[in-house]
């Protein structure tokens, strides 16, 4: 029997690049060079050895039939034969029903390892707020859009594409200035025209304008620190825009993923020109 295990195939599948070979020939993958770890190496090993069982009763029944063949007056020698198959019942149990189970055991662990990664996400609280009446910002700010304008200027229009206008908002922010716990790096109000949000221009591209909306950019980041800081974010829209909404959100992080808590927003009528 050793000799039958021997000479059949260890057969194990990379599990790097999935080339498939012959671990008693190669000790790495002759593909990608990986080293087949021991779980995989012992898999091939019992393979061989069922593979070589099968081999062996397969001649013995071989032979069998042709001894039969040749003389079939003869009491074929069965009674070892049937001895060694009910010994091989209970393994041969246990094999189909190794086949049967792993690949179910194997499905159900990587639906638990899915389940504990995912991450459960609740609706958002949302929160009316007015154009200048002050709202708390994160437990920290105490906010005000005080103001909104449609800038319309040849130096403006000249930078937008046909069909669109800059809304400039107003914001103030004051605090005690000792500092926010929550980092600010990537929270910024933004747009909503229902189902299209925007981001405000990046002040890097208004530089060339005069206009003091260009040169006094937002920020909370900066604004966490000094007891007042306003400033303005600029939002292209088109001209046709009705209704829009100013969204703050607020948020925290957990295990490493930020999570949206609650969400102020500021309905806003840019065919109301604020100031103009």
């Amino acid at each position: 029997m050793s000799k039958n295990n021997h000479s059949l195939p260890l057969t194990v599948e990379c599990s790097y690049c999935g080339s498939v070979f012959d671990y008693s020939e190669h000790r790495s993958c002759p593909n990608c060079a990986a080293i087949p770890d021991k779980a995989q190496i012992n898999a091939a090993k019992a393979e061989a050895r069922a593979a070589a069982k099968a081999e062996a009763e397969a001649k013995l029944a071989a032979e069998l039939k042709l001894a039969a063949a040749k003389n079939p007056t003869a009491v074929p020698p069965t009674g070892k034969l049937m001895k060694k198959l009910i010994k091989l019942i209970p393994v041969w149990i246990v094999f189909i029903l190794a086949f049967i189970w792993i690949p179910d055991i194997k499905i159900r662990s990587d639906e638990k390892k899915i389940v504990q990664n995912l991450q459960i996400i609740e609706e958002p609280e949302y929160k009316e707020q007015q154009l200048g009446v002050p709202f708390i910002y994160d437990n920290f700010f105490e906010v005000t859009v005080d103001e909104f304008n449609i800038a319309d200027s040849e130096a403006v229009n000249a930078l937008l594409p046909e069909g669109y206008k800059l809304l400039t908002v107003h914001i103030t922010a004051s605090s005690d200035g000792t500092g926010a716990v929550n980092d600010y790096y990537e929270i910024t109000p933004y747009i909503s025209l229902g189902n299209v949000c925007r981001e405000p221009v990046s002040p890097s591209s208004m530089r060339s304008l005069p206009d003091v909306f260009a040169s006094n950019s937002f920020y909370f980041t900066s604004s966490k620190y000094d007891t007042l800081k306003d400033g303005y974010l600029c939002f292209i829209i088109e001209e046709n825009t009705e209704t829009l909404e100013l969204c703050f959100e607020e948020t925290h992080m957990k295990n490493k993923v930020r999570q949206l808590d609650l969400i102020h927003k500021i309905k806003i009528d840019p065919g109301v020109n604020e100031n103009g």
